[in-house]
């Protein structure tokens, strides 16, 4: 086919075609595209917020993990047989302290972060006291257990978030 040929058959069909059917082809398109618009729009919207929410639970997960390596190091300093060293564990006990105030919204969590300041304040003060004595440290690791469950529990939570 030459190109004389294509143009009369293309004039024909255009010639033959309804205005009506054309117009309604068009508004669908239009149509398509609007909702297709916005259905892009609500999707960047849910995912901006999403994005948004990982960033804080993120945020979130790394306080626990620095919550948890204080907390660790404090019982590892205030329950060893080695001396007591009173400015690592006077800084280490004023960290916990303030976790417990940045987690409250964590009940049983922050009851075991007090749990577990108060009684590693009490050893430490027995340790200083005495060097020589060796107080019980049974109860410094039930608290400490506690603790870690509770820790899990609030790291378990936010994950499955």
């Amino acid at each position: 086919m030459d190109e004389a040929t294509v143009n009369l058959i293309v004039q024909k069909i255009v010639s033959q075609t309804d205005i009506q059917v054309a117009l309604i082809g068009l508004a669908g398109a239009v149509v398509g595209s609007v909702f297709t618009m916005f259905g892009n729009f609500v999707m960047h919207l849910l995912s901006s917020k999403k994005e948004v929410r990982m960033k804080i639970l993120s945020k979130e997960l790394e306080r626990l993990y620095a919550l948890e390596e204080s907390v660790g190091i404090f019982v590892e300093e205030v329950g060893s047989y080695k001396e007591i060293d009173r400015i690592k564990i006077t800084s280490l006990a004023s960290q916990i302290d303030d976790f417990a105030g940045k987690f409250r919204r964590y009940k049983n969590l922050m009851q075991a972060i007090r749990d577990i300041s108060q009684y590693g304040k009490i050893l430490a003060a027995e340790k200083t006291t005495n060097p020589s004595a060796q107080p019980e440290r049974k109860e410094l690791e039930e608290k400490y257990s506690a603790f870690v469950e509770q820790y899990h529990n609030v790291v378990n939570h936010i994950k499955a978030a």
